[in-house]
Order: structure tokens, then C-alpha cells, then sequence
């Protein structure tokens, strides 16, 4: 399961990305987390309900998407941080 999960929030994530990178990058970690965690839903959702009817499967949905949103929060958590030194600048530069 948790493979899958991994794999689905690398699907995930470019999606989600796009939805938050513009306001995420201007919040604290915490902050962008929630962000992040709140916008995925139904990226996360959606991706999840697809990949168990393609597999014939609905077992676990619950689970495999807390599993795959937390994933999905990580990877883009780690976006952020390797982005933020930079817009930080930009935002004192300004």
C-alpha cells in the first residue's frame, strides 16, 4: 500500500504544484503544509477513486488516500524549501 501511495503522489504532484506554488512559497512551513494538504484533496481524491477502479479494487480508499496525501505534502514541502531561500530574497529585494 505504501507503494502505491508513493507512487500515486508522484502522479499528484505537478498538479498540486501548480495549484499552490504561487501562494505557498510566500507561507511558513506549517502554514504551507496546511495549504498544501487542504489543496491536494481532490487532486488526491480523484487520483485514488481512478487507480482502485482501474485495479477493480475499493478496499482501503480511506486509507490509501491519508497515505498518498501525505505523501504528496511531503514532496511538495520539499519544493518549497528548495525554492524559499530564493523568493525570500526576492521578497527583501523588493
Amino acid at each position: 500500500m505504501i507503494q502505491l501511495a508513493d507512487r500515486l503522489a508522484a502522479k499528484c504532484q505537478e498538479q498540486v504544484w501548480r495549484l499552490v506554488q504561487e501562494h505557498a512559497v510566500t507561507m511558513g512551513p506549517a502554514e504551507a503544509r496546511g495549504y498544501v494538504r487542504a489543496r491536494a484533496g481532490l487532486i488526491v481524491k480523484n487520483t485514488v477513486e481512478v487507480e482502485l477502479a482501474i485495479a477493480g479494487r475499493s478496499d482501503d480508499s480511506d486509507h490509501l488516500r491519508d497515505l498518498t496525501t501525505e505523501r504528496v505534502v511531503r514532496l511538495i514541502s520539499a519544493q518549497l524549501r528548495a525554492i524559499r531561500p530564493t523568493a525570500r530574497g526576492l521578497r527583501r529585494a523588493a
